[in-house]
C-alpha cells in the first residue's frame, strides 16, 4: 500500500512540483485556497481559524504517513511599515497554524509508529535580510522545530528535516521581479541561476522515499547563495 502524503500549498510553485514528483509511488493529498471537487484537494487557509480547524478534522480520516509543511507567504516591506494584519498574517500562515496542523498529524504518526515530517524554510531563515524581518522570524522558527521534532518524536520512528530553498524561479517569482533584476539576482550566486522547483522537489523525493537516517537537519538549497562572497 502507497504511503499518504499531504503537502500544504501543493497547487503551485514548490508545492506543485513536491506532488508532481510523489505521485507515482505515493498516494498524494495537497492542500489550496481555493475549494475544489477532488477528493485528494483539501481546501485550507492557513490565516483562517476555522478553516484550519476544519481541515484538521478531515485529515484525520486520512491517517497521514508524510507532512510536507510547503505553504507559506512572505510580505516584503520596512518593519515600521508593516500592518499589525500583515504581521499576524505571517505569522499565522508560516508558524502558528502550521505548528497546530503539525501537532494534531503527528499523533496519528506516533500511534502507528512511522512518520515522516518536512518543513519548506527559506535561507531568509538562516540568513535574514532587510525588508523580510517577520518572514525571517518564522522560517527561522521552522528550523528550531524540525530540530525538537527530531529529539522528541525519533523513538517513534518518525523523522522531521528542514529545506531551505535559496530563490526559486517560479511563476510568482517571474510575476513578482524584473528581467533585470533576475539578471542581477543570479549575479550573486555561485551557480550563476536561479533554483528550479525541481531542485526542491528532487530533494523531498529522496528524503521521503530512499533515506532512513538524516535527521534533525536543515539542508540550504541555495546554489551556494550563502556559502560565502567571493573575494
Amino acid at each position: 500500500m502507497k504511503k499518504k502524503v499531504i503537502i500544504t500549498g501543493g497547487t503551485r510553485g514548490i508545492g506543485y512540483s513536491i506532488a508532481k514528483a510523489l505521485r507515482k509511488n505515493f498516494d498524494v493529498y495537497i492542500t489550496g485556497t481555493k475549494n475544489n471537487k477532488s477528493k485528494k484537494h483539501f481546501q485550507l487557509d492557513l490565516n483562517d481559524t476555522e478553516s484550519v480547524k476544519k481541515f484538521i478534522n478531515k485529515i484525520k480520516s486520512v491517517n497521514i504517513d508524510i507532512l510536507i509543511n510547503n505553504a507559506g507567504i512572505n510580505l516584503v516591506g520596512k518593519f515600521h511599515n508593516l500592518s499589525d494584519n500583515d504581521i499576524e498574517k505571517m505569522i499565522n500562515i508560516n508558524q502558528k497554524n502550521l505548528l497546530l496542523i503539525t501537532k494534531n498529524i503527528i499523533a496519528g504518526m506516533k500511534k502507528k509508529n512511522f512518520g515522516k515530517i518536512i518543513n519548506i524554510s527559506s535561507i531568509w531563515g538562516v540568513t535574514p535580510n532587510k525588508f523580510r524581518l517577520v518572514y525571517s522570524l518564522t522560517k527561522s522558527s521552522l528550523i528550531s522545530l524540525t530540530k525538537s521534532l527530531a529529539l522528541e518524536y525519533s523513538k517513534y520512528n518518525i523523522t522531521a528535516n528542514t529545506i531551505s530553498p535559496g530563490v526559486i524561479l517560479t511563476d510568482l517569482t517571474k510575476k513578482n521581479l524584473s528581467k533585470r533584476s533576475i539578471l542581477n539576482l543570479k549575479k550573486t550566486i555561485p551557480m550563476q541561476r536561479l533554483g528550479k522547483p525541481e531542485d526542491i522537489s528532487n530533494l523531498v523525493k529522496y528524503l521521503v522515499e530512499i533515506d532512513k537516517y538524516i535527521n534533525g537537519q536543515n539542508i540550504v538549497v541555495d546554489g551556494g547563495f550563502t556559502s560565502g562572497y567571493e573575494v
